[in-house]
């Protein structure tokens, strides 16, 4: 689960400002500055409530929409792995695990995965690229199983290739999520 840190993001927020305020020089007469002082007011209170908004959606986004279906990739990412690399027995076996297993589960998560509604741009523009990961695993599977199936080098291959360039995109994913984390002060709840 992950937290909004909304003190830490005030206190930021509240630094900025006053920054601001010094670098401007302001000389201000009492009537003014006494507006001014209320309008400062006013946009802290507004920039606390966006930055508020984005790590809300954020948390949401991470708890209500990907830890609810991530246990399907992970099943899925663990068969494969079962099968694959150190683990590699022979052809039929990758080619029986792709079929009844893996290409089942991850097409399952892929399928919720593209159902998350998300609202906030940033947030939808991270999505897009788990979706693209995803969608690239889910193809390269399945070429690699008709490649398997037809026996053929080339089918392998490229669904190999597709598996990897997935692998890229779902980390590209993972690590703009981090960055959102920091930028916005959502941390994980231990």
């Amino acid at each position: 689960m992950f937290e909004i840190d909304l003190f830490q993001r005030t206190k930021l927020l509240r630094i900025r400002v006053l920054i601001f305020l010094q670098a401007q020089e302001v000389k201000i007469e009492k009537y003014e500055k006494i507006a001014f002082i209320g309008v400062s007011l006013w946009v802290v209170l507004f920039l606390n409530g966006c930055v508020n908004r984005m790590a809300y959606d954020l948390a949401t986004y991470v708890n209500s929409d990907i830890l609810g279906i991530s246990q399907l990739e992970i099943d899925a990412l663990k068969q494969y792995a079962a099968v694959t690399g150190k683990n590699y027995t022979t052809d039929e076996a990758v080619r029986f695990a792709l079929k009844d297993r893996v290409i089942p589960d991850y097409k399952r998560f892929f399928e919720l995965l593209v159902k998350s509604h998300v609202e906030t741009d940033e947030i939808k523009h991270l999505h897009k690229i788990y979706i693209n990961g995803a969608q690239m695993l889910l193809n390269g599977f399945k070429t690699k199983m008709i490649g398997l199936e037809k026996n053929d080098v080339y089918l392998i291959r490229s669904g190999n290739m597709q598996i990897e360039k997935g692998h890229v995109e779902t980390k590209k994913w993972r690590k703009e999520l981090i960055a959102l984390y920091e930028a916005y002060g959502v941390v994980q709840k231990k």
